[in-house]
């Protein structure tokens, strides 16, 4: 998830005023403009032409695409992320949740460069065959571990298949579930849950060595254990936070595998009065795992909140640019009871 800046939270909200009224006459709740008034009056937010020859006419062409979900109004619509460079992004209160490049060659490619930081679980000295993915959005790290490692098999947890259906349709899910027949050949399944509900039931489940109500979903059958959990669930602009105390991180660890990594990215500070969130995930996680680090985006200084990687194992590991972040003893451990 990346927050989003203060001048595109400007322009953003201008326009949907501006299209207050024209939404409220637009059938099935669609905002549509003309294109070229709409390139006119919000650069950024437009499609451009060489990319709008590829996409099918309807639904996409709409200046925003509106949907209520269990986390607020969802809009789906395209920006210039960089100089010269598309893509269609899923924002839910006003801070980014996910992001798909719209050319044929780069749909599985990774837009947000913290995602790009899980990549440092493929670090690890043996093979990442399962992981848990914890929170779907448009799919785009478990498209991306789908497309670039045949090896793994991922597990994607969302609360709400109505964001799944959005996937699909708009973040090119559908394309990747065809084109790499992963239902079939179950190198991914999909698991409509609340995330702490389906890690305390099956974390009971594992300990008590007894069948899951999980452990068969239509003709899918999830991985008892995983070589890897992903937490990237935001609720807009908010931590999920019952994933993240004491109680879901003992979970997490009855899932892994011996060595196997936990990361979760957290948006915070690295110092100074904004950093409170993220020295008291890593206070927390010391109280689980015997090893703790976090990875900065590295885009901002230290007392800007950015997205910053959380790598938590039983397992000692070296990772380039790790930052050395240490818990004051007096930092409030996070719990259920104190969330």
């Amino acid at each position: 998830m990346y927050p989003i800046g203060e001048a595109a939270i400007v322009i953003t909200v201008a326009a949907l005023l501006a299209l207050g009224l024209y939404y409220s006459i637009t059938r099935r709740g669609h905002l549509r403009e003309d294109a070229q008034t709409a390139r006119t009056r919000l650069a950024k937010l437009r499609r451009p032409k060489a990319l709008a020859t590829k996409q099918p006419v309807g639904e996409e062409d709409a200046l925003f695409i509106r949907f209520n979900t269990q986390f607020g109004l969802m809009l789906v619509y395209t920006i210039e992320y960089r100089p010269g460079d598309f893509a269609r992004v899923m924002d839910v209160q006003g801070a980014f949740q996910s992001a798909t490049y719209l050319e044929d060659g780069r749909i599985y490619e990774l837009v947000f460069d913290y995602l790009k930081l899980y990549n440092h679980l493929f670090e690890a000295p043996f093979p990442i065959k399962s992981l848990l993915t914890i929170g779907g959005g448009g799919y785009a790290w478990p498209k991306y571990v789908i497309a670039h490692h045949p090896e793994t098999s991922v597990d994607v947890i969302e609360a709400d298949e109505a964001v799944t259906r959005i996937a699909e349709r708009y973040f090119f899910l559908d394309r990747l579930i065809e084109e790499f027949d992963v239902i079939d050949t179950g190198r991914m399944g999909i698991i409509t849950e609340d995330g702490r509900t389906y890690l305390d039931e099956y974390a009971d489940a594992v300990i008590h060595k007894r069948p899951s109500q999980y452990a068969a979903i239509g003709d899918y059958t999830p991985a008892c254990t995983y070589d890897a959990v992903v937490n990237d669930t935001f609720a807009g602009r908010n931590a999920v936070m019952n994933l993240a105390s004491v109680e879901a991180a003992q979970h997490i660890k009855q899932l892994l595998t011996p060595g196997g990594m936990y990361l979760s990215n957290v948006i915070s500070s690295l110092e100074g009065e904004q950093s409170t969130l993220l020295r008291q995930m890593v206070a927390t996680l010391q109280q689980v795992f015997a090893f703790v680090c976090v990875i900065p985006c590295g885009k901002y200084a230290a007392q800007d909140r950015d997205n910053n990687l959380l790598i938590a194992s039983d397992r000692a590991y070296h990772f380039e640019h790790a930052y050395d972040l240490q818990a004051d003893p007096a930092t409030p451990i996070l719990h259920d009871a104190n969330l």
